[in-house]
């Protein structure tokens, strides 16, 4: 009888760790939290638009094209100041805007981004892009705007994946995950447009420490 409740309690022992140990894991790979940019393992997405502008980066800065103040999709790249008595090019200026307004609505996306502070629960994911816009992804959904653009997000693979159409055509994949063992997040960019090369930028997180009361 004796041996029979040792095995019992044993067993119920066991079932605990096995449960704790299921909800850590599953604590692990979840989004949910504040995440910091590893610099060294994640691509400038500044530097991965203007390489794909200017047919390839140097690997040292934005691009050789980059020479005075402008902004790539929304996203502001610097550069040298045009001297005075030269004048920015209207030409330069409305490709410029034309960009910007073809990616209105995805451009943070591009942005050089620190941090992300991530709220996930079965029915939405929320997503706080550094000190910028706080978007809402309700899975599985399909969002219609006004301006012609469609976003998708839903789970596939344990990943969260956000699909835009622009109203341009161009198509912008959105990817993040949680590795169980690294405890790293990843996310990774996708831009696709007509006639142009494809934009590919991945950036990698690690969960920023929480000070307990």
């Amino acid at each position: 009888m004796r041996g029979s409740m040792i095995s019992c309690v044993a067993v119920a022992l066991i079932s605990l760790v096995a449960a704790g140990a299921s909800v850590f894991a599953q604590d692990d790979t979840s989004l949910d939290g504040i995440w910091t940019l590893e610099e060294r393992s994640s691509d400038d997405p500044v530097q991965e638009l203007r390489g794909s502008e200017s047919g390839g980066g140097n690997g040292n800065g934005l691009g050789k094209q980059v020479v005075r103040g402008i902004s790539i999709f929304g996203v502001p790249v610097g550069g040298l100041a045009l001297p005075e008595d030269q004048q920015p090019d209207e030409e330069e200026n409305e490709a410029e805007a034309a960009e910007e307004d073809a990616l209105r609505g995805v451009s943070h996306i591009f942005a050089t981004t620190y941090r992300l502070e991530i709220r996930q629960n079965e029915d939405v994911t929320e997503v706080r892009y550094g000190s910028g816009p706080s978007m809402i992804y309700r899975h599985p959904t399909r969002v219609e705007r006004e301006d012609g653009s469609v976003l998708r997000a839903d789970w596939q693979n344990d990943r969260l994946s956000v699909e835009h159409e622009l109203a341009n055509g161009a198509r912008v994949s959105e990817r993040y995950w949680v590795d169980g063992r690294s405890g790293e997040l990843t996310w990774t960019v996708r831009l696709k447009r007509a006639d142009e090369p494809t934009v590919d930028v991945k950036r990698v997180f690690y969960r920023a420490r929480t000070t307990e009361p």
